[in-house]
């Protein structure tokens, strides 16, 4: 990992690129004086590549003023918390009461005021974190019209991804994904998680429901809305986890936790993590992979790693009853409540009988052969979401060079070359300490995420860390 231990070591500010660092790095640069929040806010970076990529929605006015106030409480001792003056941006349906809006990305909540923050703002700002702005999004989290690209909102306009001109960002969560894959905040946030950040070549942790509070969020389904970060690292997104994990009064999800003190997630983030582990290899997911040869090739040459870490791969297993991309998968919160307009109606409770049963096939299926986690490529489509499960999607690699471009029907590029595809690795309710170590293992012995800068096509200069000016 990109890191310095100490200021006295007099790294030149020319060749210190903030963007290449984790967040202890960040913290330690901050702790050190090597660079101020001030200095870290990120401003320059964004004014190079937004108008191009438009992953960053708006700027929050106040961000200087906190972030010279974070680093007065730094020099006076005061020290709030893991992410002390370190700016990050959140999604647009993450309300926040300051001068941004919160809109969806939707015309119809422009001006909107509200009289409440979400309790996972509280969180991070009592953790010492800069609110900086806000990302664009699909706008209503893709549910607008089916005739809207992915990533277009009225709003901030068409979101694209950065390794190739009119790439497609995929998801709802695309400019946190986008902005991520730049390096345009310290940290970030979004609710539409695994498949965003695998089109843009970083780390999504999609925590099982429950775990993280959607209170003060414009939801979309409240079945299978989750908060995760969005990071460049697995150990960044441990940190941010610890931080905005835990029970809230005001969100009936998070009674279902099963613990009282929240795991710590970063120290289960250790090289060996996967010595021993039963990783789960469904014979659909090599279907699935094969379809794509770079990608077949790619998953085999992670699993080969997966046991050179010590990994126990348990193949020759498949489903029960699901199987990816059949079109088993029914909108309950969408259709169905559309056609009969209630969710008490025995068609609504039944679609949704049907697709929990759905979700549980990976808890089944791990439960039968005994083991720890699941293994696919991330263009699988696992019943995650139906289940309510976690999931952590890490960088495999990237097409090739000579890769056919490929277009979908609304003239979004969603194969070319450099573009990326990654793995998921999926468990139990509430397994996410165990995801995130074998994620951890996994990406230290590959660190994939160090090859995005000579692939992306949106070039920038490189940053000494001092932005705000």
């Amino acid at each position: 990992m990109p890191e310095y231990s100490s200021a006295k070591e007099a790294i030149p500010s020319a060749v210190l690129v903030v963007n290449t660092l984790d967040l202890e790095g960040i913290s330690r640069g901050l702790g050190d004086g090597v660079f101020t929040s001030e200095d870290l806010l990120y401003l320059f970076r964004i004014s190079q590549v937004n108008d191009q990529v438009r992953a960053v929605a708006c700027i929050n006015p106040e961000a200087k003023s906190i972030a010279i106030q974070r680093d007065q409480e730094r020099r006076d001792g005061h020290v709030y918390g893991a992410l002390h003056g370190i700016p990050f941006l959140v999604k647009d349906t993450f309300v926040t009461r300051d001068q941004m809006d919160t809109t969806a990305g939707s015309y119809a909540l422009a001006g909107a005021r509200y009289e409440f923050e979400p309790t996972i703002m509280t969180k991070l700002r009592g953790a010492g974190a800069i609110i900086l702005g806000k990302t664009n999004m699909s706008e209503w989290g893709m549910s607008r019209s089916s005739k809207c690209k992915s990533g277009w909102s009225a709003i901030y306009g068409q979101a694209v991804g950065g390794f190739y001109q009119d790439q497609d960002p995929q998801g709802s969560s695309s400019g946190s994904a986008i902005a991520t894959s730049l390096g345009l905040a310290s940290l970030l946030l979004g609710a539409s998680i695994l498949y965003p950040a695998q089109k843009n070549g970083v780390v999504g942790l999609k925590p099982t429901v429950g775990l993280t509070s959607r209170f003060g969020t414009i939801p979309l389904n409240p079945e299978q809305d989750s908060v995760g970060p969005i990071t460049q690292y697995v150990k960044d997104s441990a940190i941010i986890l610890r931080v905005i994990a835990g029970k809230d009064n005001l969100d009936f999800a998070t009674e279902n936790i099963p613990f009282d003190k929240i795991p710590d997630y970063e120290a289960a983030c250790q090289k060996d993590a996967l010595k021993g582990v039963r990783v789960a290899v469904p014979k659909s997911v090599y279907r699935v992979a094969d379809s794509d040869p770079e990608v077949g090739v790619a998953l085999r040459s992670a699993i080969s790693q997966f046991r050179d870490c010590g990994a126990i791969i348990v193949e020759d297993v498949d489903f029960e009853h699901w199987k990816p991309g059949s079109g088993q998968r029914e909108d309950f919160f969408g259709d169905v409540l559309l056609r009969e307009g209630t969710s008490r109606s025995e068609e609504f409770l039944s679609v949704k009988a049907r697709m929990e049963h759905l979700g549980y096939d990976i808890e089944r299926l791990l439960d039968t052969h005994h083991c720890d986690i699941l293994l696919a490529t991330s263009s699988t489509d696992l019943p995650l979401d139906l289940g309510r499960l976690p999931g952590i999607q890490v960088p495999l690699w990237f097409y090739s060079a000579d890769r056919e471009i490929v277009r979908d029907s609304k003239g979004m590029v969603t194969k070319a070359p450099n573009i990326p595809y990654g793995i998921t690795l999926t468990g139990r309710r509430f397994s996410e300490e165990k995801l995130l170590a074998c994620a951890y293992a996994f990406e230290q012995a590959t660190l994939t995420v160090r090859q995005n800068e000579e692939k992306l096509w949106i070039k920038r200069e490189p940053s000494d860390g001092r932005e705000s000016q």
